[in-house]
């Protein structure tokens, strides 16, 4: 048996997950509201991430001064599988006077 750690709030309302954020999602066009982001953003995308890589990017466009960091040979959890290039990915990005 696995034992997810679940409340017993949680558990009475994980089947209904879907209809929840699912329907709520639609209302309030996740996509269109990046353009409210008025900090600097650094998107990073693991190359074999099974989320497209395109996705990534539109997200990046979609922020205004938003930058892409694709990662060669990552998934979808590069902070985890790969630290190194993950760190030199975001390294710089935190260091830039931008986001000073």
């Amino acid at each position: 048996m696995v034992d997810l750690g679940f409340t017993p709030i949680t558990a009475a309302n994980v089947f209904d997950y879907e209809e929840r954020l699912v329907a709520s999602l639609a209302q309030e066009d996740p996509l269109a509201r990046l353009a409210m982001i008025r900090c600097p953003t650094l998107v990073v995308h693991g190359e074999l991430d099974p989320i497209p890589v395109a996705f990534g990017r539109l997200l990046a466009d979609s922020i205004p001064g938003g930058e892409f960091a694709l990662l060669p040979g990552a998934s979808h959890f590069p902070f985890l599988e790969d630290r190194d290039e993950f760190d030199r990915a975001v390294r710089p990005f935190l260091s830039s006077p931008a986001t000073a």
